[in-house]
C-alpha cells in the first residue's frame, strides 16, 4: 500500500485493511511512518482486546524506485508541504501515469473519470489550488521542481480529488506554476 500522505480520519479504514492483509507492506515517507506508528500505538492503547498487526514499512527518504514487476517501476517522489509533511507522489514508467496525491486535483465528484473537455474543470482546479496550495507557495514550488522531470512525459495525472487529467495534464502543471507566481507577487 502506497500512502501519498497520512490522513488520521481515514485510519479506521487502514486498520480494516490491515486486518484483512496483516503482512501488508506500507510504502510511505519517514514523517508518514512516524505518524502511522503513533496512530497504531494509540489504537492498541485504546482497545487492548483487539490484536492489531504490525505492518512492514518501506520508508521513502529521497527519491527511490520501487519495482512492481511486469515493467511497472514506480519512481517515488517526496513532495512535503506544511499541510502534508509526509507527501509522496509516484510516477509509473510503464503507463506514464503521475500519481500526484494532493496536487492538480479538483473538489468535484461525478461519473466522469477523465478530464475530457479539460476547460470544464479549470475553475474547480483553480479553487482547489486556492484552498489547499496557495498558502504554501514555496513548498508547492519545490514540489513542482521535483515533479518537473516526469510532468512532460506523463500521459495521465492521477490526483486524489477530481477526474484524471489526460487532456489537461501539461496545462495544469503550467497553471500551478503561474498561480504560484501570482501568489508570490501579490
Amino acid at each position: 500500500m502506497i500512502l501519498g500522505h497520512i490522513n488520521p480520519n481515514r485510519f479506521t479504514t487502514f486498520l480494516k485493511l490491515l486486518q484483512l492483509a496483516p503482512h501488508l507492506l506500507v510504502v510511505c515517507s519517514n514523517p508518514g511512518a512516524i505518524s502511522l506508528r503513533a496512530l497504531l500505538e494509540a489504537a492498541r492503547e485504546k482497545d487492548s482486546t483487539q490484536t492489531i498487526p504490525d505492518p512492514e514499512f518501506y520508508v521513502v527518504k529521497g527519491q527511490k524506485t520501487l519495482d512492481l514487476g511486469k515493467g511497472h517501476r514506480l519512481q517515488l517522489i517526496p513532495t512535503p508541504t506544511p499541510r502534508w509533511p509526509d507527501g509522496i507522489c509516484a510516477y509509473d514508467t510503464k503507463t506514464a501515469i503521475l500519481y500526484s496525491d494532493k496536487f492538480f486535483g479538483a473538489h468535484v465528484a461525478g461519473e466522469q473519470v477523465y478530464d475530457n473537455g479539460a476547460k470544464i474543470y479549470e475553475t474547480d482546479r483553480k479553487y482547489y489550488y486556492n484552498c489547499l496550495m496557495a498558502s504554501q507557495i514555496s513548498q508547492v514550488e519545490a514540489s513542482l521542481e521535483r515533479l518537473a522531470p516526469w510532468s512532460a512525459s506523463a500521459q495521465i495525472y492521477a490526483p486524489l480529488n477530481g477526474p484524471l487529467l489526460r487532456q489537461g495534464a501539461r496545462e495544469i502543471f503550467q497553471s500551478y506554476q503561474a498561480w504560484n507566481h501570482q501568489q508570490a507577487t501579490h
